[in-house]
């Protein structure tokens, strides 16, 4: 094939894939429209709609849509722009996001045929990423988790070019993408400043004049002005989003001492604990302990073979000093949990997204080390540790989803043969030609574990998430909606939710904002001028035929169906066949 037309067609053809793989079935899966979703698909609309927001701001840099809660710019302007064409729905939403990660997906390829000089190594990097399962699920979701990595991706590209051709446009490029992705997540405003230090790394390492250090600030300060108006126009939000993540009690203490008391032993301690964690290989490879929003638990951040390349890239990159882009990949995967350590909660992933590229590059540089040439001598006793290490993650995997899920995974059988097959290697050659067919071996297993991880994101992880993504919630809503439409209730009423023991419900706060968003996916915002909340003492002068919703458990509604004041209508059904919400009429 032509160079130039396979310089096209490997790209077009990784983002065609790609598309195919992270689009499919953006209602179904995951199940139900996560809070964050929907205040931002209605925030958007209203933008999209009107050029305001919720609050009449008109496009403000940051929406707010509570009294502690702002919105990043990027994923409100952008999911106004898809709603510029389409109609408000779960998809629609999502889809923004989607094109976020297939543009990912599609700037790692690019950064890795920079990178390696190879075509090749940048279409198993661009692979990697794609079936990376983390990557697959967030990049699903209609929120702004994966939003920071286009610009971390696109600002190493420049980092890259400007290294090899030593352009100053390059460089001022480069930090620029850094200050305009300070916008894209609230993560961001840890991290880009953290890769503007290592981008200042990188002119050390090349010994660059002082000039040059005021090229890269001036690409990545101007970009922080506006930030800085709007925290002076809006001095509350600071305290506001201190007390939304817990860091201190911003009530009671300033700045500095709030900050001093991040800093104290016992914080420094949780942190380093979090730090930690966050490089667990059970965490990492296997899914222990990761919110079940944002992970299947039966498969880890990484797909399991992409463990072996990582410490081999890892060690490759260490001992090949010569190469300072090696140590910038190096230290953006070893910084990337820094913005999650803010808060005090472990294996939160969703905070800590650049370990996805960074942990990419590596492992291809894992790859390259094993399929090339750098292998000069024999290294029949390396076999030997490779193939325990496959070896026995397959078998503990098999292991613990036998214990688990009382079955064997799709994925375990294939590794434990890789492991004996290398083994067997081991003892039979000790050509270097070998090290390509473990390679291959590896790389052919993360298909196979990747389908296992998508058959059941499709299945069972529905079920098994739905509560946490708030319940059918949806079902509900649109019963009412479809209802009224039917037999004209002349009123809703949203009972407050609450269990038997009188425990007010989480969702109780969210109801309203779900509300909003179906009535407009449904065009039927006139419904919400007859909306009101529904108070038991009042039943009376409920009209008849008004619709309302509540809750099985709650015995004040219970009581009031069982007098023959409201009567049950509808009952929701959840993915697990129990039930939750119920439809009552007066």
């Amino acid at each position: 094939m032509h160079r130039h037309v396979k310089s096209l067609f490997i790209p077009l053809l990784i983002v065609v894939s790609a598309g195919l793989l992270y689009g499919r079935r953006l209602e179904y899966a995951p199940p139900h429209v996560e809070i964050d979703e929907v205040l931002i698909g209605v925030v958007a609309h209203s933008i999209a709609s009107t050029g305001h927001d919720l609050r009449g701001e008109f496009l403000p840099l940051y929406s707010q849509t509570a009294e502690h809660s702002w919105y990043q710019p990027f994923v409100i302007y952008l999911t106004a722009l898809v709603l510029k064409v389409v109609h408000l729905s779960e998809w629609a939403v999502r889809l923004p996001t989607v094109g976020i990660g297939i543009l990912n997906i599609a700037l790692m390829y690019f950064v890795a045929r920079h990178f390696f000089a190879s075509d090749f190594f940048a279409a198993i990097a661009a692979g990697m990423l794609a079936l990376t399962p983390a990557h697959f699920i967030h990049s699903r979701y209609g929120m702004d988790y994966v939003y920071p990595l286009p610009f971390i991706l696109a600002w190493l590209l420049c980092l890259e070019l400007y290294h090899d051709r030593r352009r100053p446009w390059l460089l001022v490029a480069a930090t620029s993408v850094l200050g305009i992705g300070f916008y894209s997540y609230i993560a961001s405003m840890v991290m880009m400043p953290v890769y503007f230090l290592l981008t200042c790394v990188l002119l050390f390492q090349q010994k660059a004049e002082r000039r040059t250090y005021w090229l890269a600030s001036a690409g990545f300060l101007p970009a922080l002005v506006p930030f800085a108006v709007w925290l002076a126009r809006h001095p509350m939000a600071y305290a506001a989003t201190i007390e939304k993540y817990g860091l201190y009690d911003a009530n009671h203490l300033d700045a500095v001492q709030g900050l001093r008391s991040l800093f104290g032993y016992v914080s420094i301690s949780q942190r380093l604990s979090q730090y930690w964690n966050s490089f667990n290989p059970s965490f990492l490879f296997f899914g222990g302990g990761t919110k079940l929003m944002f992970s299947t638990n039966l498969v880890g951040v990484f797909l399991l073979p992409l463990a072996v390349f990582l410490v081999l890239g890892i060690y490759r990159a260490v001992t090949h000093r010569d190469s300072p882009m090696y140590l910038i990949v190096l230290l953006g995967f070893a910084t990337a949990p820094l913005a999650a350590l803010i808060v005090a909660e472990e294996n939160a992933i969703f905070r800590a997204l650049p370990l996805l590229p960074f942990g990419v590059l590596l492992a291809t540089i894992g790859v390259e080390y094993l399929w090339s040439a750098a292998i000069l001598k024999p290294r029949g006793p390396l076999y030997k540790p490779v193939g325990i290490v496959a070896l026995a993650g397959g078998a503990a995997y098999m292991v613990w989803t036998l214990i688990t899920q009382l079955r064997v995974t799709r994925s375990s059988l294939p590794l434990i043969a890789v492991g004996m097959g290398i083994l067997l290697i081991g003892r039979v050659s000790d050509r270097v030609k070998q090290w390509r067919f473990v390679a291959v071996c590896l790389l052919a297993l993360m298909p196979i574990q990747f389908w296992s991880f998508w058959s059941d994101y499709f299945s069972d992880y529905r079920v098994r998430s739905s509560y946490w993504l708030g319940g059918n919630i949806r079902g509900a809503l649109e019963e009412i909606i479809d209802r009224e439409q039917r037999e004209h209730a002349p009123r809703v009423y949203f009972s407050t939710l609450k269990a038997t023991s009188g425990q007010l419900d989480g969702r109780n706060s969210y109801l309203d904002a779900y509300w909003k968003f179906y009535l407009i996916k449904h065009n039927r915002q006139d419904l919400l001028a007859r909306t009101m909340p529904f108070e038991p003492r009042d039943v009376r002068a409920v009209p008849s035929g008004s619709l309302v919703l509540a809750n099985i458990g709650d015995t004040t509604t219970e009581t009031l169906v069982a007098n023959g004041a409201l009567k049950r209508v509808a009952t929701i059904p959840e993915l697990n066949h129990n039930a939750f919400f119920v439809v009552l009429e007066r």
